[in-house]
């Protein structure tokens, strides 16, 4: 949990914390500046671990942050304090899935996280679902079209694609700085950036995609040939090749 997707992340949270003396938020422990809150439902073990993750990740920077770990079933529920309207933002929802699954995986051995996306009262939002894969696509999506590929050789930006409506369905080049968080990778113009496009390497070759999730977790420059498709409203790119 770093570089891109830490700053993911900052962004996205709001820098506030609540006065806890009649919260009934649970428990509360300090983390590098993230307030966490735990429920009856979580140990103090439990408690620990998910704060020391959080400071070794770089989730906790020392900007004051508020955060609750509580648990119903089996299921632990991670709920964060977020900027307004983050909860409807498409390529957030993606990350904040992603950081639900490295949350269940290195803190929670493996079991269920769900991510609720609060208000200052930490008060629901929106609830985030764990996911372990991006959104399959249909093979019609996939397939590549020689007709629709795209004459322009020259590598374009991914706010280039995300602003140009005309290239849904062609085969283009794009490079910027991409970042492999589990199944689900994200493509942005520069390190920082905080508008990228969602990246699937189903298509591409298995050495390929080896050489993608392990040198591309941290964040990484590079070149791509892929298809430019539109799922449910949200423009996303079908990775083909290295470019």
């Amino acid at each position: 949990m770093k570089n891109i997707i830490r700053s993911f992340l900052m962004f996205a949270m709001l820098s506030t914390l609540i006065y806890s003396c009649s919260s009934g938020f649970g428990k509360e422990k300090k983390f590098n500046g993230v307030q966490l809150f735990y429920t009856s439902k979580i140990t103090e073990a439990q408690a620990d671990k998910l704060g020391n993750y959080l400071v070794t990740g770089g989730f906790a920077d020392g900007e004051y942050k508020t955060v609750q770990i509580t648990k119903t079933g089996n299921t632990f529920e991670f709920r964060m304090v977020v900027k307004e309207g983050i909860e409807k933002d498409v390529e957030y929802i993606e990350v904040f899935k992603s950081f639900a699954r490295e949350l269940s995986q290195n803190v929670f051995n493996g079991e269920q996280v769900d991510i609720h996306l609060c208000n200052d009262k930490l008060k629901t939002l929106r609830v985030i679902i764990q996911s372990n894969l991006l959104n399959t696509t249909s093979s019609s999506e996939t397939s590549l079209d020689k007709t629709t590929e795209s004459t322009n050789s020259e590598a374009l930006l991914p706010s280039d694609i995300l602003a140009d409506d005309d290239l849904e369905g062609k085969v283009i080049s794009v490079k910027g700085v991409y970042l492999q968080m589990g199944q689900i990778g994200m493509i942005y113009d520069e390190a920082g950036s905080t508008s990228g496009i969602i990246v699937d390497i189903a298509s591409m070759s298995k050495d390929e995609k080896k050489q993608i999730i392990k040198g591309c977790s941290q964040g990484c420059e590079i070149n791509l040939k892929a298809k430019v498709i539109n799922q449910s409203g949200t423009k996303k790119l079908n990775a083909i090749a290295l470019d």
